[in-house]
């Protein structure tokens, strides 16, 4: 016998309305038939892709995977070279970089291991055109 999410919230929550739950905070959330819940940043991400991305997000090769360790660690290292060189960041790729880095970094709870790795590296790094597509890679890579 399942026992309802909404039950079991009830006992330590004051609940208004016993409505099924589809969409919380950005998570989708899906209840099936033998009582698992399941939770996914789906409905985040399709509005992300739309405001950050440059065509659907479905257009975007399926066989991508997020940037490498070795790829984001070079990348990583020339944006440090560039910051310590003191050399001038474009304002507007800082503003597009800072937030969409923000825009991951809201979703980072909800996702697979090696694309929070990407976040944290994009999160703490002086923007560079690389890094940028670095995190649109991200963004667009989606299972």
């Amino acid at each position: 016998m399942s026992i309802s999410v909404a039950a079991i919230l009830s006992e330590r929550f004051k609940l208004t309305s016993e409505e099924r739950v589809d969409l919380f905070v950005g998570l989708n959330i899906t209840e099936t038939p033998d009582g698992c819940v399941k939770l996914s940043s789906m409905a985040y991400i399709e509005s992300m892709a739309k405001k950050y991305l440059s065509k659907p997000l479905d257009e975007y090769p399926k066989n991508w995977t997020t940037p490498s360790p070795e790829d984001l660690r070079r990348h990583y290292q020339d944006a440090l070279d560039r910051k310590e060189r003191g050399e001038p960041v474009d304002p507007k790729l800082q503003a597009a970089y800072a937030s969409l880095a923000g825009a991951l970094i809201y979703e980072a709870p909800g996702v697979r291991i090696d694309e929070n790795q990407t976040i944290a590296v994009l999160a703490i790094t002086f923007p560079t055109d690389q890094l940028m597509l670095d995190a649109v890679r991200c963004l667009a890579t989606r299972d």
